[in-house]
Formats: structure tokens, C-alpha cells, sequence
């Protein structure tokens, strides 16, 4: 079988009461080995090791009760639909029904039906009487300028006018420069 649960770490134990303080060592004395005390107590457990290896199986059970029976299932489905069975022999005549009465019920009318085929054109008609006056159109756009029309008779001579005031003296600007002879 498997191996047990590991038990259960028990709680620590009281604290020892303190020793008495030992005798104070002169100061040039040098401490040997017998001074120390190598007797110490066992240390507290280390860590859980890793699992063993697997054990041996196992004896075999004793065979275990019977089981209780199962409870019933749900019905299934539908089979497939089996053949048509023959045709029946012929019943005989039913007895006749009573005599129909007619009665009128108003009903609102059916939709319009199609539209029918074109008529035959008509014959003519009397001539019309003669049509009154149509009222003025819109004024048109201008025209274009018409050409120019022959010169007018030359006009009558004017008044004499005032007389200036005279003039400014006139500069030699308007004249060349003098010839000169050569080196003058």
C-alpha cells in the first residue's frame, strides 16, 4: 500500500532556567582546549528528506458488495416511419345533405380588374371657333447702333478773343552751338 501521512511536529518544551555566571579568567591568562566544552546537545532535525522509492504492490482486496441497480433510462426515440398500409375497401354512399339556402351578404367590392385593350380612335370633332387675340409679347432687346450719319455744315465763326499777355524773351537754346576754330 501507500505509505502513512507523516505525524504531526509536537510543540517545543520550556526554556532551561540560565546558568550561574562563571568565575572571571585573570587577564594574562591564555584559554587551552580543555577550557571549552565540546559536549553540546544534539541540534534540531534537518528538513524532510525526498520521498522513498515506490513500495512493493499491495495484497488484493477482498471483493467488494454488489452494486445497486441501475435506474431505468429514458425512453428512445422515435422509429424510423413504417410503410403505407393497403387501401381500405369502399365505404357506402353517405345519406344526401340538406338543401342549400342562399343568402346575400354584403361584402365590400374586389380589387380593380386589368386594365382593357385601347378603343377605336373616335371621329372628329366639330371644328372650334376662331381664337381671340393674344395679348402683347415683352418689349425686345435694344437694337444695335445704327452707322454714323454725314457731317454736319461747318458752324459759324466765333467771336474774336482777349489778347494774350506778351510773351517771355526768347533763349538761345533753339540755336547750335558756334563754330570755333580748331584749338580755340
Amino acid at each position: 500500500g501507500t505509505p502513512g501521512e507523516s505525524g504531526r511536529d509536537e510543540n517545543d518544551g520550556q526554556s532551561g532556567q540560565d546558568g550561574q555566571s562563571g568565575s572571571v579568567a585573570p587577564a594574562e591568562a591564555i584559554p587551552t582546549a580543555d577550557d571549552f566544552c565540546f559536549d553540546c546537545p544534539a541540534g534540531p532535525p534537518g528538513p524532510q528528506g525526498n520521498a522513498g522509492p515506490k513500495g512493493a504492490p499491495g495484497n488484493a482486496g477482498s471483493p467488494g458488495n454488489n452494486g445497486q441497480p441501475g435506474a431505468p433510462g429514458v425512453p428512445g426515440n422515435d422509429g424510423p416511419q413504417g410503410p403505407p398500409g393497403q387501401d381500405g375497401s369502399v365505404g357506402q354512399p353517405g345519406q344526401d345533405g340538406q338543401p342549400g339556402v342562399v343568402e346575400e351578404v354584403a361584402v365590400p367590392p374586389g380589387p380593380p380588374g386589368p386594365q382593357g385593350s385601347q378603343g377605336a380612335p373616335g371621329q372628329d370633332g366639330q371644328p372650334g371657333s376662331a381664337g381671340q387675340p393674344g395679348q402683347d409679347g415683352p418689349q425686345g432687346p435694344a437694337g444695335d447702333a445704327g452707322a454714323d450719319g454725314a457731317p454736319g455744315q461747318p458752324g459759324a465763326a466765333g467771336e474774336q478773343g482777349k489778347a494774350g499777355q506778351p510773351g517771355e524773351g526768347g533763349g538761345c537754346e533753339h540755336c547750335p552751338p558756334p563754330r570755333t576754330a580748331p584749338g580755340y
